[in-house]
């Protein structure tokens, strides 16, 4: 995609355990993709969020510390690297 300019800027985000092993070693920094990830390659994810009636968990406590950062601030004022402090200060359960 990069070789063929179909996209000038990516931003991607990835909730899943062990997502970090999704771009160890393989993101150029001149390709101009920001990827950040909810564990390293060896940790799981947590969720968060626990419904009792459905008797399941409704989000994972590193998409909702994202999702809530960027409800509460406008890209604009909020860079990306910001908004990924915020979200790993928040997030003690496993690696940003």
């Amino acid at each position: 995609m990069y070789d063929e300019n179909r996209y000038k800027k990516m931003v991607i985000y990835i909730e899943a355990c062990n997502s970090g092993s999704m771009f160890e070693n393989l993101l150029s920094p001149n390709v101009n993709i920001y990827a950040t990830t909810a564990a390293s390659a060896t940790e799981d994810s947590y969720a968060c969020y626990w419904d009792s009636e459905l008797e399941n968990y409704l989000g994972d406590v590193y998409s909702v510390n994202w999702i809530e950062d960027s409800d509460k601030s406008s890209l604009r004022d909020e860079t990306l690297e910001q908004q990924y402090l915020e979200v790993k200060q928040k997030k003690t359960t496993s690696t940003v």
